[in-house]
């Protein structure tokens, strides 16, 4: 399914009624244009429904390959008019005109008529009305219809009434508010994910809608969970943890496609940082990424606030964690102190690059005072 007459029409009732078929399906597959393959493929069990044009089914079963009682026609309605005459097929939803034969600018316009008029005049039984499968051809209805459908399923721009590049399939994927559509690289391996296989020769998504916020922080040690899931930084809630001194890097992602991203960040905690820059860059057909990196002495929790130019995203601010510091690695007995420094803790006493305990310093003493006794009565004549 892809085009107007196996997708959009469909589409577009199905949002109607509340049903967004990239949020809804468990799988979308996209087949290519032989819309047979679609009939068999709910014939065969391999789909649970599928989007054809209304006369196909007629066409197979009067070819002998296809009994169409074994289908169910969802929503079907028999006998609805379409220009003062009775459609022949049953149809989900509304009628729309069908494909125009258009002519450019700089055709003669003699030529125009002429064509016009032998398409007119072509009776339902002339061979090439035969061979298309069609039965002729008349005036050209208004296609302010067929405008609407592709502004209302977001397929053209509503402010230039331009048509939007749908070279891929994934584009013409709409999804229902207060969500989300993922970059197309990231969803493209989501029925991999999900365990679920793609049909030769066809495109399939799977959960390409995700329900939360277009802009999300991420700390890059989750960027590679579900995203979009629990791995998003929820507005004043500690998100990411780093030990003092070392840094933590989070990710931006722009998920609406709302142009380029100018993030810059600030950091309060103990002192107030100014604006800083973060390197954003171009993710994909859709949205931007951008990174910032963080780090602090201080123990405690930090906010950061986040800015899209000059307005702070709706996941800012964050709390971002700082721990102690690890100082293992400068001795036993060593920890850190409020600024990150590696110090002698409570209980040790600093004996050069040492850090002894109070019983090791008694037994030093001890053994230093029995020392320097035994020197001492060595040394009487």
């Amino acid at each position: 399914m892809s085009v107007m007459a196996s997708y959009q029409t469909q589409a577009l009732e199905m949002k109607q009624h509340g049903i967004y078929v990239a949020f809804d399906a468990t799988q979308v597959i996209f087949s290519g244009p032989d819309q047979t393959r679609v009939v068999r493929a709910v014939v065969d069990g391999e789909a649970d429904y599928g989007l054809v044009r209304s006369d196909l089914l007629w066409m197979m079963q009067a070819q002998g390959v296809l009994n169409v009682s074994d289908l169910h026609v969802v929503n079907g309605v028999s006998g609805v008019s379409f220009e003062g005459k009775e459609f022949p097929y049953p149809v989900t939803g509304k009628i729309f005109p069908g494909w125009p034969f258009a002519a450019l600018r700089h055709v003669d316009r003699a030529v125009v008529q002429k064509v016009a008029m032998g398409l007119l005049k072509m009776p339902s039984s002339h061979r090439a009305v035969v061979q298309g499968s069609y039965g002729g051809w008349l005036l050209p209805s208004t296609y302010t219809p067929v405008r609407n459908m592709l502004e209302h399923l977001s397929m053209i721009d509503g402010d230039t009434f331009t048509c939007k590049d749908l070279r891929s399939s994934y584009l013409r994927l709409d999804c229902p508010p207060k969500t989300y559509k993922l970059p197309e690289r990231d969803a493209s391996d989501g029925c991999a994910m999900a365990g679920i296989g793609c049909p030769e020769s066809s495109e399939c998504w799977c959960s390409p809608c995700r329900v939360g916020q277009q802009v999300q922080v991420l700390p890059t040690t989750l960027k590679k969970l579900h995203i979009g899931e629990t791995a998003a930084c929820v507005k004043m809630r500690p998100c990411g943890r780093a030990e003092q001194g070392s840094f933590q890097t989070f990710s931006v992602i722009d998920y609406g496609g709302h142009g380029h991203f100018n993030v810059t960040f600030k950091m309060h905690g103990g002192s107030e940082q100014e604006k800083v820059d973060g390197r954003c860059w171009e993710a994909g057909i859709r949205g931007w990424s951008c990174e910032f990196s963080v780090s602090s002495q201080r123990r405690g929790n930090h906010i950061i606030e986040i800015f899209n130019g000059e307005e702070q995203i709706v996941a800012s601010p964050i709390l971002f964690n700082v721990v102690s510091r690890n100082c293992s690695f400068a001795g036993l007995g060593r920890q850190a102190n409020h600024i990150g420094d590696c110090v002698c803790g409570e209980g040790y006493v600093g004996l050069n690059w040492f850090c002894l305990s109070h019983m090791q310093v008694f037994i030093l003493c001890v053994l230093l005072c029995m020392c320097a006794g035994a020197a001492y009565v060595g040394a009487i004549p």
